[in-house]
């Protein structure tokens, strides 16, 4: 099946609400899974539609769930949380590979491409492991037999009590990246929280990667990007792990009681400083600036000195500041 166009019209909101997540990436020796559950069956797919058990409860974006959807939306690396086909009003997005993938033996209708599950480790520290192994492309070359040539491995782990999300990327072989990828120049990666099922808008976060797939950036995707999906600039390096942390953000109520912080002067033309509510200043774990697409410019600031802008352009940014009990703030900083 040809890969489906999906339109995220993304809508404006406060950074301050919402759960979010932080994003950050590691080398780790990729490992087949053993002893899992295979969904297929040895049955070749396209557009598998699978309902994986996670064998705990999980939160994305603080939903509790138990189990997770590989879904027939297409794509064949697209996860979901709720149904609109369903009950659901709304449903949350988790696009573990954007790239359209396909069973290798597909054409010849003999699976090649085992997808399968496991929840492995003890109570509280379980993870929830689900693997796409020797997956094709949909528009990949095939052989004389009607296999497709080009392959990789990937996993997407669950994680217990942190509910940190990873993707280990293992072995491939992409030697027509853009036939694979349809004219794009790689895949995309994805979360998105509660797209609303009548009318397809994004009523919280969507968070993308894009750049080089060994040191990414990372858009938190509040305020613009519309209709845009971001691909990543090749292919994703064997071994490598992109981990997706949550942060638990601050309600009204904290922030009245923190009494959140200013920017002094804003706009700014060269430096500003924060002036940071009482009690705020005895809970910051990190501060950092963005651009208005969520891409983190600056990072690990310091509260007590003076923090220089003079090497951006003119323009809207954010100031977000993290506390060491999971709350973040943003204040809006005009760039002179």
């Amino acid at each position: 099946m040809n890969l489906k166009l999906i339109l995220l019209f993304v809508l404006a909101a406060p950074l301050s609400f919402g759960q979010t997540y932080t994003f950050s990436h590691l080398n780790q020796t990729y490992a087949d899974l053993t002893g899992s559950t295979s969904l297929n069956n040895g049955v070749a797919w396209d557009d598998p539609d699978f309902t994986v058990p996670i064998g705990f409860n999980f939160e994305y974006f603080e939903e509790t769930i138990n189990t997770i959807n590989i879904t027939s939306d297409g794509l064949g690396g697209l996860l979901k949380v709720g149904d609109c086909n369903g009950t659901s009003t709304s449903e949350s997005l988790l696009f573990a590979y954007g790239a359209d993938i396909i069973d290798r033996g597909y054409d010849g209708m003999a699976s090649l491409s085992n997808v399968s599950y496991k929840t492995e480790g003890l109570i509280p520290n379980r993870i929830c492991k689900i693997e796409w192994n020797n997956v094709g492309f949909y528009s990949g070359l095939t052989d004389a037999n009607g296999n497709k040539i080009d392959y990789l491995n990937f996993q997407l782990w669950l994680y217990e009590s942190t509910n940190v999300i990873e993707i280990h990327f293992g072995p491939k072989s992409i030697t027509q990246p853009t036939i694979d990828f349809e004219g794009e120049t790689g895949t995309f990666i994805s979360l998105v929280d509660n797209v609303s099922c009548a009318s397809q808008t994004i009523n919280g976060h969507q968070m993308l990667l894009g750049g080089s797939p060994s040191n990414p950036d990372f858009y938190d995707n509040v305020y613009s990007l519309e209709d845009t999906i971001v691909y990543l600039d090749g292919v994703i390096p064997a071994n490598k792990v992109y981990r997706f942390t949550p942060v638990s953000t601050a309600s009204q109520e904290e922030l009245n009681s923190i009494d959140g912080f200013s920017i002094v002067p804003n706009p700014a033309d060269e430096n500003f400083h924060l002036v940071l509510g009482e009690g705020l200043v005895d809970q910051v774990n990190n501060i950092s600036i963005l651009d208005i697409n969520g891409k983190v410019l600056y990072s690990n600031l310091s509260p007590l000195e003076e923090i220089s802008v003079s090497d951006l352009n003119p323009g809207i940014y954010f100031v977000r500041i993290e506390t060491s009990n999971g709350s973040v703030f943003s204040e809006k900083l005009l760039k002179q």
